[in-house]
């Protein structure tokens, strides 16, 4: 029987089916980590700033923990977590006791901290497509947080639904993503017991790649303000009347990030450098579009299709850049340190948005602060870029 089932498991079609499979998996946990955390901020605002720090924290800690031990291991751990969490959540759902509000406290920043599938689901894409050009893999991965989005509004816009609704949907697919990763899941790492823990593994990275890391990092967080910054300032942008108009394009954004990842999958000869460059610029040109534009009254009557088309060319701009980001730090390096990697790029895109939604609060009676500072931040990222650009690539 042990011959039987071995013979049937080498077999190249159960192969194929095995590895789409898991790539399914991995895929489908980034996905759901941004409709599940996109929904627990939307609802609990009040809680926003504590999930930040918590999920900052938790993006590089799951993925270390992820390259230590096997990435099914933490990825099933993480999805079980995600699911007694939600149930625990739904259950509670229009309670209004001081108990309820400490429990859903305690629900979110677990979440935050533990169910960042994501981070693990970049990591192991990695795992079982390593031949794979990096800067395409990265692509598809991010166009898998897009996909999401757009999924998310598109049944928000047209379903109506509520926190509860999008709960059920998260938990459903969790289940199917945790029962597949029990029956099929192909992950072929082992233990990595001599990175120690996650200090250790840290140390061992920084250790050969510190001036790297140091360039890289500064890089992305600005960059990332820049775009959280024009990602969030259209609500406070005057006039007052095209406030509507502009909450409705966020959408827009997202379908304009689906198309740029898809491009950038079909680009083989660019340089990384000229593509993240590319990408930086087209969002500077995006923000200054939205400020012109913003500034003309005349401009009123048609707002959505204006709007809607410079949201859509920053979304083709981010789609540009956040592959090119997760591709710099993740080609090169072994797959076993993927996860922290990934992680760490993870947590500088929550720290972006962090900072800038605490800037928001700050310069609020400001209205067109916001927009300026995009503006500026954009352009200090291409400058960095070109600075550091012997630091980032020629390694």
């Amino acid at each position: 029987m042990n011959n039987l089932i071995s013979e049937f498991r080498e077999n190249p079609n159960y192969k194929r089916f095995n590895q789409s499979t898991t790539s399914l998996i991995y895929f489908g946990a980034i996905g759901l980590a941004q409709v599940m955390k996109g929904a627990i901020v939307a609802e609990f605002g009040g809680m926003l700033f504590l999930f930040f720090v918590f999920q900052f924290v938790g993006s590089t800690v799951q993925g270390s923990l992820s390259d230590i031990y096997r990435r099914s291991t933490i990825l099933d751990i993480s999805l079980g977590l995600i699911i007694v969490i939600i149930c625990f959540l739904l259950t509670l759902q229009g309670i209004d006791s001081w108990f309820f509000q400490i429990s859903q406290t305690v629900c979110i920043l677990c979440i935050a901290i533990g169910g960042n599938v994501d981070v693990v689901g970049r990591a192991g894409s990695v795992d079982i497509h390593s031949h794979m050009d990096r800067r395409k893999l990265m692509s598809w991965t991010v166009f898998s947080e897009a996909f999401s989005w757009v999924a998310l509004g598109l049944i928000i816009r047209f379903f109506n639904v509520d926190f509860y609704i999008v709960m059920i949907i998260c938990l459903i697919i969790a289940v199917m993503l945790l029962t597949l990763s029990l029956l099929f899941n192909i992950d072929k790492t082992q233990d990595k017991k001599h990175l120690k823990n996650i200090i250790n593994e840290a140390k061992v990275v920084i250790d050969k790649k510190l001036k790297l890391l140091a360039a890289f990092s500064i890089l992305v967080l600005v960059s990332e303000l820049g775009f959280f910054f024009f990602f969030y300032s259209q609500e406070l942008l005057i006039p007052k009347k095209r406030h509507i108009l502009l909450s409705e394009s966020y959408l827009t954004w997202f379908i304009g990030m689906l198309l740029g990842c898809f491009i950038l999958t079909k680009i083989k000869k660019c340089s990384d450098f000229r593509l993240l460059l590319f990408g930086l610029l087209v969002s500077l040109l995006s923000v200054v579009l939205f400020w012109v534009s913003g500034m003309k009254s005349i401009m009123v009557s048609n707002a959505f299709t204006i709007d809607s088309l410079i949201f859509c060319l920053g979304g083709i701009g981010s789609g540009f850049f956040l592959p090119c980001f997760y591709s710099l730090i993740s080609r090169g390096n072994s797959r076993h340190v993927q996860g922290i990697l990934t992680g760490w790029v993870d947590s500088l895109r929550v720290a972006g948005d962090a900072l800038s939604n605490l800037g928001l609060i700050v310069i609020v009676m400001l209205p067109m602060l916001p927009i300026i500072i995009s503006a500026l931040l954009f352009a200090l990222s291409a400058v960095l870029l070109i600075a550091y650009r012997k630091r980032l690539f020629e390694h």
